[in-house]
């Protein structure tokens, strides 16, 4: 295995010291096999280069070996360079797949930030040959004063300014490219947030009602941009000055401006996501993040790059296709260019979306065909079924069937000659559903036989496939989609019979043995959106770009196709290219009576082993997702069971699980229940969004607070109760609701004898609807902390990242 370090471009520099050290396993973890101090005079250029040839195992899970590279110190002249004068990027680790008799390689590019020695604009900083400065100043030469620079129109006075200020210089003979992001200031107040935004690029006085900058609450009277170069050492800068209105701080709370810049002796290519720092290198940039002011006036004073409490400091970023213990992955990008002589570049405009080409037998788009108003040139299907074209950013074409949203505009039709059928094929798009309700997403029809193949996206979120000769299959799971947002979603089949269906690359159903002959193969017309005699069913939304492959695409080549285009609908979600459940959580043990997961009883067929609840009260369990229960009363599928014997009677509980309701009505949501005589205990979410207890025997008391939910999403609640009358209920982690010694011992439900998920009694009313996925039962009271570990431990099976902030009681 060869193990090299490029040169760190630093003037000056005799020497540096790195540890190596390779493990056998991915992410640093495994055994060592080896770790060597190694100094670049003996095997490198004396300037901090690198080049060492060492072993690796082969016999490693999949090869995969980590190579880590920690630099210890550096050595100019004679002597070790302090470390307080330059910033250290820490420990850097790449993994590289070791094959038996074949060599493998792996490359650390470092470029490394250093105080420089000449004193020009305060403080200065040198990389990659380039000496910068950086501040961003509020107060006057006294140090207390305001900064009283721009003119504020409301006084026709100078008012208070803070000033960014960054130069560089290359030297006399050396050039120098500066690269500034558009600094954001986001205020907040009470849980609000508005960002300001100033164009970067602009020069001199800014219009901040023109585009891209923003201004909301009025927070900036004025803005200034100023870029230039001084002859003395080849000087370039790129200055800001903000005009603060101190009569708008108390309205928009605490003010916090971040901004970013770099700079280069060789420029960073125009792209169109900006200027990308180089791949594979460790690369400085200097990072503000300022408090400019809060409610009660201005914050910030005199804030120097690197100095203690300053926030404006260097930082190291990079990025490289691995998983790493750095920053890699994807581009990191900077929004702007400066050179010397005045040259100032912006992010090209974007390109058009790349995606994979074999196999593609057509591409619809609205770049492709403006005109939207038929993509069938066989003329086959009935030209009522067209759909409206939209030339507004993203540009899609619109399906309204039944003119609820300005006029009935058809179907789009795809193309009378693209047929999506056996052995593989791929179908995916970008997707924006305006109605709940269930309305075809892919199609096939033969107007001459009528035979149809839909799959049709149901009102709870379910896959559906109807098709005439073959009956109908549901495909069950969710949330597939969130109404009027835009969503990429995809539908693949293999001629080996599995069928991967996903929404934003998340696979929420995956069939391995689909049956044999729904190929659809018979079939003459594929389409986008229902097209048939049933108009109650025709996608009523927007389609931007569809394509058709007449293979399988794989994981990667669909998460390249979502990367590539998520920009351009404003989307930015995760793309998750696991095909089965997720991996089985961790969670506190102690005192767990029972666990219902589907990964431990996925019969799902009854939960109630002692059978004193009727049948009919059984959930219908989905294999797919995050595996889950599903409880439809109004749907006749009844309401999910806990135990029988589970009791949750005290002195102290704690019942926790993952939640996902989907109407707003009285629902239970933890229940004991005593079939003779039918005594009961209820904790129910309200119409409302409160927590309501419901005894037999005592009267109801209600717990208001919330919001405890949001609609068609996953939330993770926990109800504690404390021996001697102290109750919490949170949501998320926030402890909506806390009652100290004021909880009624009487209400601990000691006399009966059924645990359940859902209200499951006479009252019909009342019967969760939803969804529930893991649930525990303690016997007795989580700390705030295991609370955290059981949440942490499993949101991710979720898609979820919400903060867990405890409340204490």
């Amino acid at each position: 295995m060869a193990v090299a370090v490029a040169p760190l471009s630093l003037d000056g520099i005799t020497d540096a010291r790195y540890q190596v050290t390779v493990t056998n396993a991915a992410g640093g973890a495994g055994e060592t096999v080896w770790e060597k101090i190694l100094e670049s005079t003996r095997y490198g250029d004396g300037a901090g280069s690198l080049a060492y040839v060492g072993t690796c195992d082969a016999d490693a899970t999949g090869g995969v070996n980590t190579v880590i590279v920690e630099l210890l110190a550096l050595y100019a002249g004679d002597g070790e360079v302090g470390t307080s004068t330059y910033r250290n990027p820490g420990r850097l680790s790449l993994d590289v797949v070791c094959l038996a008799d074949a060599d493998a390689s792996v490359t650390f590019d470092l470029t490394i930030a250093r105080q420089a020695q000449q004193g020009f604009f305060d403080v200065a900083v040198e990389l990659d040959d380039v000496f910068c400065a950086a501040k961003l100043d509020c107060v006057d030469d006294t140090g207390t004063g305001d900064l009283e620079l721009l003119h504020n129109p409301d006084t026709s006075a100078r008012d208070l300014t803070a000033v960014v200020g960054f130069a560089c210089t290359g030297g006399v003979t050396g050039d120098t490219y500066l690269y500034m992001d558009d600094p954001v200031i986001t205020c907040t107040r009470d849980a609000t947030s508005v960002d300001i935004v100033v164009d970067a690029s602009a020069l001199g006085n800014v219009d901040l009602d023109a585009d891209p900058n923003a201004n909301p609450g009025g927070y900036l009277f004025a803005a200034g941009v100023y870029r230039g170069d001084e002859d003395l050492y080849g000087k370039s800068y790129w200055n800001l000055s903000l005009g603060l209105d101190d009569a708008t701080f108390s309205a928009l709370g605490t003010c916090v401006l971040r901004g970013r810049a770099t700079a280069s002796s060789t420029a960073f290519p125009q792209e169109s996501g900006g200027f990308p720092i180089p791949a594979g290198e460790v690369y400085p940039v200097i990072d503000w993040a300022v408090t400019l002011s809060d409610a009660a006036g201005r914050v910030c004073t005199t804030h120097e790059v690197n100095q203690p409490d300053s926030d404006v400091a260097t930082t190291y970023v990079g990025y490289l296709p691995a998983a790493n213990e750095f920053t890699w992955g994807q581009p990191v990008y900077l929004d702007h260019r400066y050179h010397r002589g005045g040259e100032v570049l912006s992010a090209l405009p974007a390109a058009g979306p790349t995606f994979p080409t074999s196999g593609l037998m057509l591409y619809v788009d609205a770049a492709v065909d403006s005109t939207g108003r038929s993509l069938d040139p066989t003329g086959d299907v009935p030209d009522v079924m067209t759909a409206a074209y939209v030339d507004t950013a993203p540009k899609y074409w619109t399906s309204d069937p039944t003119g609820a949203h300005g006029g009935a505009t058809g179907r789009l039709l795809w193309n009378a000659d693209a047929r999506w059928e056996a052995p593989s094929y791929t179908v995916c798009g970008w997707f924006y559903k305006r109605v709940d309700a269930r309305q075809g997403l892919w199609s096939q029809y033969d107007p001459t036989n009528k035979k149809k193949f839909n799959w049709m996206a149901d009102p709870n979120g379910e896959y559906h496939n109807n098709m005439i000769a073959s009956g109908g299959l549901d495909y069950d799971g969710g949330p597939w989609f969130g109404l009027n947002t835009w969503h990429f979603h995809a539908l693949r089949y293999t001629d080996q019979g599995e069928l991967t269906i996903s929404v934003d690359g998340q696979p929420w159903a995956v069939v391995t043995d689909y049956p044999a002959g729904q190929g659809t193969a018979a079939l003459s017309v594929s389409l986008l959106g229902r097209n048939d005699d049933y108009a109650a069913e025709r996608f009523d939304g927007h389609v931007a770009q569809a394509w058709y492959y007449d293979r399988a695409l794989t994981d990667g080549e669909l998460a390249a196709m979502y990367q590539s285009t998520k920009a351009r609908y404003g989307v930015d979600r995760a793309f998750i290219t696991a095909t089965g459940p997720f991996p089985p959580a961790t969670y506190p043990s102690t005192g767990l009576m029972l666990h219902v997961d589907a990964a431990i009883d996925s019969s799902a067929t009854s939960l109630d082993p002692t059978g004193d609840v009727p049948d009919t009260m059984n959930a219908t369990f989905r294999g797919h997702g995050p595996q889950y229960w599903e409880s439809r009363p109004s749907a006749g599928s009844g309401i999910i069971r806990w135990n029988a014997d589970a009791r949750w009677a005290g002195p102290s509980y704690t019942v926790a699980g993952w939640f996902y309701k989907r109407s707003d009505g009285r629902m239970g949501m933890w229940s004991q229940f005593t079939p003779t005589p039918g005594q009961k205990f209820n904790w129910m979410a309200d119409p409302n969004r409160e927590y309501h207890n419901n005894m037999a025997s005592a009267p109801g008391v209600n717990y208001d607070g919330g919001p405890w939910y949001t609609l068609n999403a996953w939330h993770f609640h926990a109800l504690t109760y404390q021996s001697g009358g102290q109750l919490k209920i949170s949501v998320d982690g926030n402890a909506n609701a806390v009652v100290v010694a004021s909880y009624s011992t009487a209400n601990s439900t000691s006399y009966t004898s059924v645990a359940l998920l859902g209200r499951n009694d006479d009252y019909a009313a009342e019967r969760y609807d939803g969804d529930v996925a893991q649930a525990w039962y303690y016997d007795r009271v989580l700390t705030d902390q295991e609370l955290i570990d059981l949440y942490q431990s499993t949101k991710a099976r979720y898609g979820v990242d919400r903060v867990y902030s405890p409340a204490a009681p």
